[in-house]
């Protein structure tokens, strides 16, 4: 975040919503407004299950593992987006969205 944002438009370990404690790991500041603050929040994925699998399935050229780990891997990456927007999209204080980075070598949607 620090390579692409100024200081001033970003903050880690954000409380979005006011009073529930919940932190996201970090912010996008979209206000500059200190008594209304909307954030657009970013969580990244850490474990990415079936991801590897995938990999070695598809250099291995089977089948049948690419279409079980890739089915994994997408749910897994379903599920931490379903948590990110429960736990962390809540207007007026974020937008209708948030941002998940999956942090993986060679991902190709």
């Amino acid at each position: 975040m620090e390579r692409f944002l100024e200081p001033s438009e970003f903050a880690c370990d954000v409380e979005i919503e006011p009073g529930t404690l919940k932190r996201v790991p970090f912010a996008v500041r979209l206000s500059d407004n200190p008594v209304a603050q909307v954030w657009l929040p970013i969580a990244v994925l850490s474990s990415v299950q079936g991801y590897n699998e995938l990999v070695s399935a598809t250099v291995f050229s089977d089948h049948d593992l690419v279409s079980s780990s890739s089915e994994t891997f997408e749910q897994a990456v379903l599920a931490a987006a379903k948590d990110l927007s429960a736990k962390f999209v809540c207007p007026p204080y974020t937008m209708n969205l948030a941002v998940l980075f999956v942090p993986t070598d060679d991902l190709v949607c």
